[in-house]
């Protein structure tokens, strides 16, 4: 380790080597040293090279275990850290709350790979896979919300935008979130005018919501009611000034061929991005 700390690598491997002819039942114990001192080097196949090997021999290991999640991580393996998951869970490798932020991480990332590999090749067996992986995670990791909007993204991405309109509707009235109820506004279902008439029914619960009146604006616009679209952009505005809304109401001015009051909005839009 000392040698190490001071950076000579090469004296920190030859030191370990001799650790382990002195004493043969060392092998973890060396082995969880070197692959933590490649892991801060940022050598993560290296380590994981040690790690798997350790972790066939004592696969219930705390350490082992937490240090390949670094490995898989580092590396980018989502798959392969799903894989390790149930482990991870089972020896309570990590806290709830950190077991809970890698579950966050593994799933959202893998669905955003799947993703990009279903609008990529357009093969339908790709976008069946996303779908798939949804149904198979664990029910508790489908209600983490970073899970939830990473599956609804890539439903959209992919062009199965009714399934992610369904889903959405089903979790806002379960849960409402800001985030969720701004990709309501954007995502367009099959029925635009059903959309709209279901936000509007929120606005009873929610009648000072910026981001529901955000999400009313788009839904209008999209159903063609351009005065209906104005008064809830320039609610949304009052409630909270976005550089999104401002955007949208410099749209809005193009589509009823008010250009100064565009551009005035688009500038005001700019001007909250450069801001905040």
């Amino acid at each position: 380790n000392a040698a190490y700390e001071i950076g000579d690598q090469d004296d920190a491997d030859r030191l370990l080597a001799k650790a382990q002819e002195s004493d043969p039942d060392s092998e973890l114990a060396v082995g969880l040293a070197q692959s933590q001192m490649y892991l801060r080097d940022g050598h993560h196949e290296k380590a994981l090279a040690i790690l798997q090997r350790l972790y066939i021999k004592v696969p219930d290991h705390p350490l082992i275990l937490r240090l390949l999640n670094n490995a898989y991580r580092g590396l980018e393996d989502w798959r392969s850290l799903e894989k390790l998951l149930p482990d991870i869970r089972r020896y309570k490798v990590f806290n709830k709350r950190v077991i809970r932020r890698v579950e966050s991480e593994v799933y959202s990332s893998l669905l955003a790979s799947l993703a990009v590999q279903a609008k990529k090749t357009g093969r339908s067996e790709d976008t069946d896979a996303l779908i798939q992986l949804w149904h198979d995670m664990p029910k508790h990791v489908r209600s983490i919300k970073r899970v939830l909007l990473s599956y609804i993204t890539s439903l959209y991405q992919v062009g199965e935008a009714n399934r992610a309109e369904v889903l959405m509707r089903k979790s806002l009235k379960l849960d409402w979130d800001d985030a969720l109820i701004r990709l309501y506004g954007i995502v367009e279902g099959g029925d635009p005018q059903k959309q709209l008439i279901t936000a509007e029914s929120w606005l009873r619960q929610r009648p000072n919501d910026p981001e529901l009146m955000l999400a009313l604006g788009r839904l209008s616009q999209r159903n063609q009611l351009w005065g209906k679209a104005r008064d809830y952009l320039e609610s949304s505005i009052a409630l909270k000034a976005q550089p999104e809304a401002y955007v949208e109401l410099a749209r809005l001015m193009v589509q009823l061929g008010e250009h100064k009051k565009s551009s005035d909005y688009y500038q005001k839009g700019l001007a909250l991005s450069t801001h905040s």
